[in-house]
């Protein structure tokens, strides 16, 4: 397992190499704006714990399926209200339409 964990914190050193920190440019205030794959870096870095649970706890899932599946459920629940909604106006509607004919 420390093979792993050596092997992780390499990756993470050759990557900070290859995305330096960005430098400040001359009379411009504030920090400057880092690369897309600095803050990757930057997080593999901090979250390294988080990352390589899996490993020391066969408990822990390996992807974030079942959380994304999750999510999904609540974003639907919405959509199929207002589709019944729909639905239940369309037979109101269909219903006074018939008592106009007949």
């Amino acid at each position: 397992m420390s093979g792993f964990e050596e092997r992780y914190g390499q990756i993470i050193q050759e990557g900070y190499a290859e995305n330096p920190a960005a430098q400040g440019l001359p009379g411009k205030r504030g920090r400057p704006k880092q690369s897309k794959a600095k803050n990757l870096l930057d997080r593999f870095q901090t979250h390294r714990r988080e990352i390589l649970a899996f490993m020391y706890d066969f408990g822990v899932p390996f992807d974030n399926n079942q959380a994304e599946r999750d999510i999904s459920t609540r974003r639907e629940q919405p959509l199929n209200k207002r589709i019944v909604q729909k639905n239940a106006w369309i037979s109101h509607f269909s219903k006074r339409v018939e008592r106009y004919i007949i």
